[in-house]
């Protein structure tokens, strides 16, 4: 008995120094699957085609517009495709550019795309709904008119912080920077097709090459409809036919032509700043890029420049303390800019391989600057460029009457946007 207990106990220990991989790595698929509001059950009818479904990051959309994962014949899974529930095993065998839309995987590429077409068709009752909050907010430029109105939908969705709340940076820069956030748009007509677009990187970028400028396209659905997430908001905006058409263009022709991306200048906030102010809206979703660097310095740095700041402006004549703040704000701006260069600012594609930009109708002019320097390495001369960000675009939208916020820890997220 001694024996037995004496087995038991160094068995333990060794599984806890030295653990089974295979079975740490099979505990966290099946966490994986649960979190998304999938029965384990089918997980453990066919654990290969599940891990690969995972890997296709399908999990995420089966659950996010309400679908399920059926037991087939033989114990295959079996996913909803183009309306029907079909093999998980046909699917995986065909080569096919597939996308995941309310109807299920669908032989349509996310960027690949020729012609910009509704994902889905929503019911009379779910056009209604949206209808009555859009109307709370209706264009500036819209014409009155007793038409039912076009909607369009800015959608902006987080998840958890990149790094811990305790980060040494102040308050405001861990809210612009830490928490993951991406808005993108959706169009809705008085019948019910929906659209869906985003902007965002042409490829990846890292932390070595983050301020580089891409090329890239607009992902319909955007990248970000199905990926779990914390919270959603969603702001409904009345719009005309007519605006309805110049959007829906210039996604298509942004699309077909190809347009610039950076991180700083030209991202997903600045294409919905873009769109708003094309409506009579006059949004702020920058700040200086100076500022932000400061901001995002330790507090403690913050507080001792600041201490010294206030000391000078106490010892010295005001011409002095003028001339020191004129330095400093000259600082942030040569340090973020040498900053953004060194993270690849001053590479990237040039305006001459761009075809296509968003055009500011009043000036007539590119809205954002579309060179190979985005960021000029130490330009002195323009201490105030700006820095688009997801996070002014959330504080804007979260002031809107017709904003409807959303909890992401529940299934069948997709159409509770429409009710």
């Amino acid at each position: 008995m001694g024996c037995h207990i004496f087995n038991n106990i160094t068995t333990a220990i060794e599984n806890f120094i030295f653990p089974d991989t295979t079975l740490v790595e099979e505990k966290k698929h099946i966490e994986r699957w649960k979190r998304s509001g999938l029965p384990v059950e089918t997980y453990h009818a066919n654990p290969k085609e599940a891990k690969e479904l995972m890997k296709m990051h399908l999990h995420h959309c089966i659950s996010y517009y309400g679908h399920e994962v059926k037991i087939g014949a033989s114990s295959g899974l079996e996913i909803l495709c183009d309306g029907t529930y079909t093999p998980f095993s046909t699917i995986l065998n065909d080569t096919s550019e597939w996308n995941y839309l309310p109807n299920g995987l669908t032989k349509r590429s996310l960027v690949n795309w020729h012609t910009f077409e509704p994902i889905t068709r929503l019911t009379a009752a779910e056009v209604s709904a949206v209808q009555q909050r859009a109307v709370k907010l209706p264009s500036p430029l819209m014409t009155p008119s007793e038409k039912p109105p076009h909607v369009l939908q800015i959608v902006s969705s987080w998840s958890e912080p990149l790094l811990p709340k305790y980060c040494p940076c102040t308050d405001e820069a861990d809210a612009q920077l830490n928490q993951p956030q991406h808005p993108w748009l959706r169009l809705m007509t008085p019948e019910g097709d929906l659209y869906s677009a985003g902007f965002n990187w042409g490829k990846t970028l890292g932390a070595t090459n983050i301020a580089e400028t891409v090329e890239s396209r607009f992902r319909s659905p955007d990248l970000w409809e199905a990926l779990p997430f914390n919270a959603r908001i969603v702001t409904n905006i009345a719009i005309s036919e007519e605006q309805f058409e110049v959007i829906k263009h210039d996604i298509q022709q942004g699309h077909t032509e190809g347009l610039a991306f950076n991180f700083v200048t030209q991202n997903c906030s600045t294409y919905i700043s873009h769109t708003l102010k094309k409506l009579g809206f006059t949004p702020k979703f920058h700040m200086s890029l100076g500022e932000l660097f400061w901001k995002s310095l330790p507090k403690p740095a913050i507080l001792t420049v600041q201490f010294m700041c206030d000391a000078i402006s106490l010892l010295t004549p005001p011409l002095v303390s003028k001339i020191v703040a004129v330095a400093l704000d000259r600082l942030k701006s040569a340090a973020a800019y040498l900053l953004a260069a060194l993270l690849g600012g001053t590479t990237g594609v040039t305006k001459a391989q761009v075809k296509h930009g968003f055009i500011d109708k009043e000036t007539n002019r590119p809205a954002v600057v579309q060179e190979s320097q985005v960021i000029q390495l130490c330009d002195l001369s323009n201490p105030t460029d700006e820095i688009y960000l997801p996070r002014k675009v959330v504080e804007w939208l979260m002031l809107q009457p017709s904003t409807v916020y959303l909890n992401g820890r529940e299934p069948n997220r997709f159409y509770e946007q429409f009710r």
